[in-house]
């Protein structure tokens, strides 16, 4: 199907405007005030259900293999082709109830009449003149949706990153009263940094001044990696970038541990220790020598 019904019971208040909105849209008159003025019979296709403290509204979910089409034996229930709607086509039904019993969510029900079954089209009327089903635009909370099945699953996505951080916040003001804080800690969130893009042409002048300073067997060209910095946004608004690491560690130290097959912590571990004079001194210096090289000397 090009569209699905989505429910969020947490937004249902068990009003139950969509059970009405659902028998007004498939009435004769099409209003309320008409199906009241004839006293017509109506039957709604959706039904909302206590759950504890919430209230569900449930209708049929048009499975893919619909147990009631594979059981009725005069075709009544159908799809007009793959991801259309399961529908009813009452002329054909027989009433003999086999889908009632088979629907695993219980959303089938008799007719009024009690001569045929009924249940949930989805509108299909209602989407062919570019309107939601009646169940969906009709709820007040929002509670019922109507869109794409990427556009569900979406706000599922959503949803799931939103309970991510609410996660870290009470592990984070946990942790804190476990450790005996003075007071709670405060949660930021701050916005995404820019991809670092590494100009080419700059790089391949960062590399040669480097080189001459440092040696060829000390600057090596890294694999590719997803690299996140603040003066990415320089990159992303046209001004040449180019991102280098600086060695920390002495380099017998890192042959020997590379040697014997260990890692070692990356940046941001809380177990990363460089071992900072040579650190320091390494880095000004390449600082110093690709300035020059590219602003020239003072």
């Amino acid at each position: 199907m090009k569209g699905m019904l989505s429910v969020d019971i947490s937004r249902c208040t068990g009003c139950k405007t969509c059970e009405i909105e659902c028998a007004v849209a498939h009435s004769v008159s099409k209003t309320l005030a008409g199906v009241i003025k004839d006293g017509e019979l109506v039957q709604k296709r959706v039904f909302v259900e206590k759950a504890g403290t919430l209230s569900v509204p449930l209708q049929c979910r048009h499975c893919e293999d619909a147990p009631c089409i594979a059981v009725c034996p005069t075709n009544a229930m159908h799809r007009n082709g793959q991801g259309f709607p399961v529908l009813l086509d009452e002329e054909r039904c027989i009433g003999c109830r086999a889908c009632l019993v088979v629907c695993p969510f219980g959303v089938i029900s008799m007719g009024v009449e009690g001569k045929v079954v009924s249940k949930c089209d989805l509108c299909v009327r209602r989407l062919a003149q570019g309107l939601k089903p009646a169940c969906a635009a009709g709820c007040p909370t929002h509670a019922i949706s109507y869109g794409t099945v990427d556009a569900a699953s979406a706000v599922t996505r959503h949803k799931v990153a939103d309970s991510f951080l609410v996660a870290i916040e009470r592990v984070a003001k946990g942790e804190a009263a476990a450790a005996g804080a003075p007071r709670e800690p405060a949660i930021v969130m701050s916005e995404p940094l820019e991809a670092v893009y590494n100009d080419p042409p700059l790089t391949r002048k960062v590399a040669a001044s480097l080189t001459k300073v440092f040696g060829p067997e000390n600057v090596k060209e890294g694999p590719p990696l997803m690299a996140a910095e603040d003066f990415g946004s320089y990159g992303r608004a046209g001004v040449p970038a180019v991102l280098f690491h600086v060695g920390a560690v002495d380099p017998k130290r890192h042959a020997a541990t590379r040697a014997a097959g260990e890692t070692f912590p990356s940046l941001h571990s809380a177990l990363f220790a460089p071992e900072r004079p040579g650190t320091y001194i390494a880095g000004a210096k390449a600082l110093a020598a690709a300035a020059f090289d590219l602003l020239g000397r003072p």
